[in-house]
């Protein structure tokens, strides 16, 4: 059985926005997730150490200052230009942080350069439960994150346990990575994925791929249904259809 975790990445271009606004995105985000399912409940957070933790209710009164505390910095200087850096944990309902099953949320928001949501079930070290999560609650998760931080683009994916990712050393790239197979350099092996108006415009999508326009005018694309199976051939071929539409229409994947 191959092992994996999930990922779930999605990005919007440059957009300058004060702490406010920023944790007012942050809080509603945490509240639609809440409303999804029971996995993303009971939040920690972590101050501006980026060591010591902190229960959301510790801070929901004051978010505002919490975002602020977190604005990116440069040889330890504050850069705002660069926005804010925010990380959440999911403790879900105080049952300890069993990594297989704990989401955990990277963001970057406010930058005048570029922003993006990470969204973790298990990680390099730790593969995912596969049943902690479907794909109709991936589904829900992806909208609700693309919808209030007004993305771009936004795809959930699995990811072999030894990847290219620029924050931890180097180690070999499996052999099952290619530029052009369903374990897609960058891309992992695509389950779902979203994309705004103005990049689904001309696309003709395969019909063996699932697809919903959406009231925004975008476009949710699925390649398997409730469950993407890494040693099913169909699931995986129908992966590489997904991952061929984001290398167009996404741009850059987010690592």
């Amino acid at each position: 059985m191959t092992l994996f975790h999930y990922e779930l990445r999605a990005t919007w271009p440059g957009r300058s926005e004060s702490a406010a606004v920023v944790a007012d995105r942050f809080m509603r985000m945490v509240r639609r997730l809440e409303a999804i399912d029971p996995l993303f409940t009971d939040w920690i957070l972590l101050a501006e150490d980026q060591e010591t933790e902190l229960k959301l209710g510790e801070v929901e009164a004051n978010v505002d200052a919490w975002v602020e505390a977190n604005v990116a910095t440069d040889d330890g200087e504050p850069f705002p230009e660069q926005g804010f850096r925010l990380y959440a944990a999911s403790n879900h309902g105080s049952g300890g942080f069993d990594l297989s099953r704990t989401p955990s949320i990277s963001v970057t928001a406010g930058s005048e350069f570029s922003n993006k949501v990470e969204l973790d079930i298990g990680n390099m070290a730790v593969a995912a439960d596969p049943a902690v999560i479907g794909g109709a609650t991936f589904e829900k998760v992806l909208l609700a994150v693309v919808s209030v931080w007004d993305c771009t683009w936004g795809s959930v994916r699995l990811s072999q346990q030894i990847d290219l990712n620029p924050r931890f050393p180097p180690g070999p790239v499996p052999s099952s990575y290619s530029k052009t197979g369903p374990w897609r350099l960058g891309w992992g092996m695509s389950w779902m994925a979203y994309l705004s108006e103005p990049r689904t415009q001309g696309l003709v999508v395969p019909y063996e791929l699932e697809t919903e326009r959406l009231a925004d005018g975008g476009m949710f694309l699925n390649a398997s249904g409730d469950r993407m199976d890494p040693d099913n051939p169909q699931h995986t071929a129908l992966s590489v259809l997904l991952s061929d539409i984001l290398e167009q229409r996404a741009g850059d994947p987010i690592r």
